[in-house]
């Protein structure tokens, strides 16, 4: 109990709440439809931004022995089921599987005074699966409830530590997209032939990465840079062919640039094929 409630202090002052997120009703969103075993669910769920939302309380109602409670104090709310446990922030967009951290792209909210949670990441916790994507008008869940093997069993721990630590010294301070696109780079370049086969290997290559020569690589990495690298290793990315990048601004005219073709840019890094 004392570690739960040390998370949730934790949650509160890391992930900033997103201004306006509880200022809607859940009336302003398209309703979708939930079925599940060739009927369809109580729970009405609703289309919000392109991806389909369900009331978190509600949607724990269709189970037994599942309990819910809702802190005002740090604006989170916790689902618990026989061997799991779901925390979900007003304003995040990570949902805290066992410890693991799924990401729902778009941000948990309160309207109407109840915590609306994306489907996909929900579902993906219980071991359930839903067809359709955000913008279909019905969804259906199918499969039976399976607790999310815990983020202690699941991750690799060598992995888990390095690629933390090079996304937090490499993207700290960048938006969670951006720091998973750091994160794609890194285990890209895992799955190229081109490179080692590793993390580690990848990360401490000779001459790849700034944070190995000036030793930050070596920092305690920003408690967010762990979650996105939790994200990445889940499979989550912004794109899976990105093999470089870097900021423009301090080196506009290196070997990346010269060499490599330019794919996109997120905050200050521009990433490359």
């Amino acid at each position: 109990m004392k570690k739960l409630l040390f998370l949730l202090v934790v949650l509160a002052l890391c992930i900033p709440l997103t201004v306006g997120a509880s200022a809607a009703t859940e009336q302003d969103y398209p309703a979708v439809t939930l079925r599940a075993g060739g009927k369809t669910l109580s729970v009405t769920a609703r289309r919000v931004e392109g991806h389909t939302f369900v009331p978190l309380r509600a949607f724990s109602d269709l189970f037994t022995d599942v309990t819910y409670r809702y802190d005002a104090k740090t604006s989170y709310a916790t689902l618990t089921a026989p061997g799991l446990t779901i925390l979900a922030g007003n304003g995040s967009s990570m949902l805290f599987a066992n410890e693991r951290c799924l990401w729902g792209v778009k941000t948990n909210r309160l309207l109407n005074g109840t915590m609306w949670v994306p489907l996909n990441p929900l579902v993906k916790a219980l071991g359930l699966k839903a067809d359709g994507t955000g913008s279909s008008s019905t969804r259906t869940i199918s499969g039976s409830y399976r607790a999310i093997t815990p983020a202690s069993q699941y991750y690799n721990q060598n992995d888990l530590y390095w690629l933390s630590r090079i996304v937090s010294a490499e993207s700290r301070g960048e938006t969670i997209q951006g720091q998973i696109a750091v994160g794609n780079v890194i285990l890209n370049r895992v799955r190229s032939r081109d490179f080692p086969n590793t993390v580690y290997g990848v990360v401490f290559q000779k001459g790849q990465f700034s944070p190995v020569s000036n030793g930050t690589i070596y920092n305690s990495p920003a408690w967010v840079s762990t979650c996105v690298a939790k994200m990445c290793l889940e499979g989550y990315a912004v794109n899976n062919d990105v093999l470089f990048f870097c900021n423009l601004a301090k080196s506009p005219s290196n070997w990346i640039v010269r060499n490599r073709t330019r794919a996109f840019t997120i905050g200050s890094h521009t990433f490359f094929y």
